[in-house]
């Protein structure tokens, strides 16, 4: 029984087409596609890295769409809603232009002065 190529981890990086780094992630988090070890090197078949491949690929949806359209919209507007809450420039100064007032996400703080 033939199951392709052997890889090394950095080979089977390149071979499904990510980062070094993000792939040993996946590993990690126990998310990768199946490894072996040959002694203290990984190994990964190339069967079992295209069989990994088809499962985490998504085919891109056609002009026409699908039912799947409305909710990946809606994935799409909620990841945008959360990440305009938790926005990094959240502090902003007030606009009522009180000297040592600012707006922290929307609630107005009294600085100290320095």
């Amino acid at each position: 029984m033939s199951r392709g190529r052997v890889y090394s981890t950095r080979t089977a990086a390149a071979y499904c087409g990510m980062a070094y780094q993000t792939f040993r992630n996946r590993l990690a988090a126990k998310t990768g596609p199946l490894m072996h070890k040959d002694g203290a090197s990984n190994a990964f078949y190339e069967d079992d890295l295209d069989a990994w491949n088809q499962a985490r690929l998504k085919p891109v949806l056609s002009e026409g769409g699908d039912s799947s359209d409305a909710a990946s919209e809606s994935r799409t507007a909620s990841w945008y809603n959360a990440s305009a809450a938790i926005s990094p420039n959240r502090f902003q100064a007030a606009s009522d232009g009180s000297d040592g007032v600012v707006s922290v996400m929307g609630e107005s703080v009294s600085a100290v002065a320095s």
